[in-house]
């Protein structure tokens, strides 16, 4: 039998504490439903996800036309789909990226974010 390493029991106690301290619970699909704004270096966009899974995008680039679409979405597992999607503006260096599927997570103490790029912190945050 293996013995567990103590590296191993700190970051399962790290894991604990934070989702105690943080809150440790996926997001249901009737709190999704709202105005999601997402701001960056090339221009922002807004999501809007109603009740009935009908949505709205509309996006802004800083230079350019703004674009908007109608379509639907579906939650599946933590993670938003929408169809149609637009492209999202990053940033001059990495341009725009596809926002078709997107991880959804409680951040803090109830604050419900959609990622945009996770790896750069970049995401629609819930309007209150």
């Amino acid at each position: 039998m293996s013995q567990v390493s103590a590296s191993t029991i700190v970051v399962v106690l790290i894991g604990v504490l934070a989702c105690c301290f943080f809150g440790c619970r996926g997001v249901a699909e009737d709190e999704i439903a709202g105005r999601y704004v997402f701001e960056a270096d090339l221009g922002s966009s807004t999501l809007i996800l109603y009740p009935d899974h009908s949505m709205l995008q509309k996006v802004q680039p800083k230079q350019g036309d703004a674009k908007k679409i109608v379509g639907t979405w579906t939650f599946d597992k933590g993670f938003l789909y929408t169809k149609p999607c637009l492209l999202v503006p990053r940033d001059s260096r990495n341009g725009w990226i596809d926002d078709c599927g997107n991880a959804v997570e409680i951040i803090g103490s109830n604050s419900i974010e959609i990622s945009v790029d996770p790896d750069a912190g970049l995401a629609y945050q819930k309007a209150r």
